[in-house]
């Protein structure tokens, strides 16, 4: 082989190598998974903040006040008045592809500070599967509920994971569903 051949050779090696290099950095770079944070406020213009609080914890409400939980099942719980655990599994849909569906197994706290400061939480952590199990994605939600005079103030705050590309998706997808939430939840206590 004479040495032009050689030189082909190499740089056709080398720019399929680069090649190679800038595939692997851009799926890399592209299909990480990172946190994100959302928060939403509701304010209901009457009702007791325990009242909502207790509504909000029933896992079985939640299934109305977001449409797309379309099947739930407790596993187990524990607990008392003053702070309650609770597991649950629960299939969901996601708002923008309908033919896309996550299990999910939470773990719930739900917390009665005192009833002097009527400060109410429930806390909660969760991890979607979807694709089989072969994507599991975890979310971190904080529901606060304080008293303000006949109103309730309602305070979330969500930590998602999503993949870089994707997080566009992920964040209508968080939007929706806190805005059904939101809707919901002032029409039941309106």
């Amino acid at each position: 082989m004479n040495f032009v051949g050689k030189v082909k050779r190499f740089q056709w090696k080398s720019r399929k190598s680069l090649t190679l290099v800038a595939i692997l950095l851009l799926a890399i770079i592209f299909l990480r998974i990172k946190y994100y944070r959302y928060s939403t406020e509701i304010k209901l213009a009457k009702g007791k903040a325990e009242t909502v609080w207790e509504y909000v914890a029933d896992f079985s409400n939640l299934k109305q006040l977001n449409p797309s939980i379309v099947d739930f099942l407790i596993l187990n719980d524990s607990g008392n008045f003053e702070t309650w655990h609770y597991t649950v599994q629960y299939k969901e849909v996601s708002s923008n592809w309908p033919y896309l569906t996550s299990a999910t197994l939470a773990h719930y706290e739900v917390k009665h500070v005192n009833k002097l400061v009527q400060a109410y939480y429930i806390n909660s952590n969760h991890t979607s599967c979807m694709a089989f199990g072969c994507i599991c994605l975890t979310t971190y939600s904080s529901y606060d509920f304080t008293q303000q005079g006949n109103g309730v103030d309602v305070f979330e705050l969500v930590n998602y994971q999503c993949p870089v590309i994707f997080s566009g998706l992920c964040r209508k997808n968080i939007e929706h569903q806190r805005e059904l939430i939101a809707r919901n939840l002032i029409k039941h206590f309106s």
